[in-house]
C-alpha cells in the first residue's frame, strides 16, 4: 500500500510532526528521508529492507551497497 493511501494517522510525516521522532520506528524515520518507494514498495518497506540489510551498519555503509537496494539510487 502506498503511503498517501494510509489513514493520516498511520504516515510517517504526519505522526512525526504529531508525536515526536520518540515515536516512530527506525522504518518510519528512514522513510521520511526515503521520500519515494518504488513500483510495489513503499518508503516503509525500503526502510525495513534497508535495516533488514545492513542492521547498525547502516550509518557506515557504502553508497554503493546503499544503492544496491531497489528504491534507492
Amino acid at each position: 500500500m502506498k503511503i498517501k493511501d494510509q489513514p493520516l494517522d498511520f504516515r510517517p510525516r504526519e505522526k512525526l510532526v504529531r508525536l515526536g521522532s520518540d515515536n516512530l520506528s527506525q522504518e518510519e524515520l528512514l522513510a521520511i528521508i526515503i521520500s519515494t518507494g518504488t513500483k510495489g514498495k513503499n518508503a516503509i518497506q525500503v526502510g525495513k529492507e534497508l535495516i533488514s540489510k545492513f542492521g547498525e551498519n547502516l550509518l557506515t555503509t557504502s553508497i554503493e551497497d546503499l544503492c544496491e537496494i531497489k528504491g534507492l539510487g
